[in-house]
């Protein structure tokens, strides 16, 4: 009779607490529902990642030679499963006190960004902030739930020169908030961990390209100082074991699609990925497909070797019905020399079959393409990035990352420096010269012309 007590007292703390959940998620849900989104405009947000503007490369909070570089470290293989624990952890152990906790952060970063157009003598200047904001209620034997807004404030627009300003300076006068990630985590016994709601997906060791990132709407641009994609309506499950993890997902958004075929439940798409651990490298398994979606699968690889971090990615679709095969493949790895003084060196090579030479397609022609023909850094079939970065370089003072990223299909070239400055008794800061080469109408020269040179002045806050 007293096991019975103590679990019928469980299940009704359980009960008890879900349904605080439920009534916070209602609030939450009349906030969102209180302010709508405006829709973002992309071709400007697009225009200003090409000149720049939006370049986490050289972050300001973190050093130069931690900036491009830091995408590659060995230490950030392991940060999937790392957020995956700090979202699915919740119930105490016997004899603990159970009680609610919340967690409120974000990110926001200010930049400024002034850009020459030498060929048409002209000259642009724009000012943004972009953030996420983000809060998390955990309730023991109950489960967690998180939400998460991205933010875009436009501050000041400027253009001289002949002819009418460029439409990619367009931007909305009241903040643009949309709802980024809202889901609900719980677990049993510790065994398996549940998410649902609208969620981003990581699969895949982090880099310039991420091949096998094919469950997320959209891939990450890691140009952006802050990532402000929206999530999927998905359920996922994760089941960790010895020495990896099992994850399985049900996508279901195909359901809201505005469609004949709206809410058919067999349109709903399911993914699954496996990885583990193996001689110090870690190796990964992935799929995904279903009735509205391609069936795609991806590998990958991570890990140290010869003194390098090495990694490596591919993602391949066969061809069915109205689909073409697909092959998308990226290789990269990043060395580090000194101890005081580190010099890192990384470099990535990106395929991408459905890539192609869109020179000469030009603004606005360009917009009309179908979206996976315009995503910055898939426009083309063959790519090629490489990064020398410092740290310590003025007593951790001053810390310069000199790259550059070069479409081979077009051709056409972007080359970056960026000076992170961490003055004591100043604000932390990033100066950035952004050089974009190439013929006319080519990705890194089809909004502002060939030599165009940006300078920006970011900062960055995280709390």
């Amino acid at each position: 009779m007293k096991r019975l007590s103590r679990t019928a007292k469980k299940f009704q703390a359980r009960i008890a607490g879900i349904m605080r959940i439920a009534r916070i998620a209602g609030v939450v849900v009349l906030a969102a529902t209180a302010a709508p989104a405006t829709a973002i405009d992309e071709d400007a947000l697009f225009a200003l990642s090409q000149t720049g503007a939006v370049d986490q490369t050289a972050a300001v909070g973190t050093t130069a030679a931690d900036s491009e570089a830091a995408l590659f470290d060995e230490s950030l293989f392991d940060a999937e499963s790392a957020l995956f624990a700090s979202f699915d952890a919740g119930i105490p152990t016997a004899g603990e006190e159970a009680k609610t906790e919340y967690l409120v952060g974000g990110t926001v970063a200010v930049q400024a960004n002034g850009t020459f157009l030498p060929e048409s003598k002209s000259a642009l200047g724009s000012s943004d902030a972009v953030g996420k904001i983000f809060a998390k209620v955990s309730i023991p034997d109950s489960g967690s739930l998180y939400v998460s807004w991205s933010v875009t404030q436009a501050f000041f627009r400027s253009w001289t020169g002949e002819g009418s300003a460029p439409a990619q300076l367009t931007a909305p006068e009241t903040p643009v908030f949309t709802l980024s990630e809202i889901h609900y985590s719980f677990d049993f016994s510790k065994k398996l961990f549940f998410r649902l709601g609208t969620q981003l997906t990581g699969w895949g060791p982090p880099g310039k390209w991420s091949p096998v990132d094919f469950v997320n709407q959209e891939k990450e641009d890691t140009a952006a100082l802050v990532d402000k994609r929206t999530g999927r309506r998905a359920l996922r499950l994760h089941i960790p074991f010895a020495r990896g993890n099992l994850y399985a997902i049900a996508d279901f958004s195909p359901l809201f699609a505005n469609t004949s075929e709206q809410f058919e439940v067999l349109n709903t798409n399911g993914g699954v990925r496996i990885d583990g651990t193996f001689a110090g490298f870690e190796f990964g398994l992935s799929a995904y497909g279903g009735r509205t979606a391609q069936v795609r699968f991806g590998a990958d690889f991570s890990g140290r070797l010869a003194g390098a971090t090495v990694y490596g990615e591919a993602a391949w679709a066969p061809e069915y019905d109205s689909y073409e095969s697909t092959l998308l493949a990226s290789l990269g790895g990043t060395r580090s020399f000194g101890s005081v003084r580190k010099i890192s060196i990384s470099a990535e090579g990106f395929f991408n079959s459905p890539g192609m030479d869109l020179s000469g397609t030009g603004f606005p022609a360009f917009k009309y393409l179908p979206a996976e023909r315009q995503a910055s850094l898939y426009q083309g079939k063959w790519y090629a990035w490489a990064s020398l970065a410092s740290d310590g370089f003025f007593p951790d003072l001053v810390n310069p990352t000199l790259s550059g990223t070069i479409n081979l299909s077009d051709p056409s070239l972007q080359a970056k420096l960026a000076i992170a400055c961490a003055i004591p008794g100043t604000l932390p800061f990033t100066v950035s010269a952004t050089w974009n080469g190439g013929e006319d109408n080519t990705e890194f020269t089809r909004y502002y012309g060939n030599n165009s040179i940006s300078v920006s002045l970011s900062t960055r806050m995280e709390f």
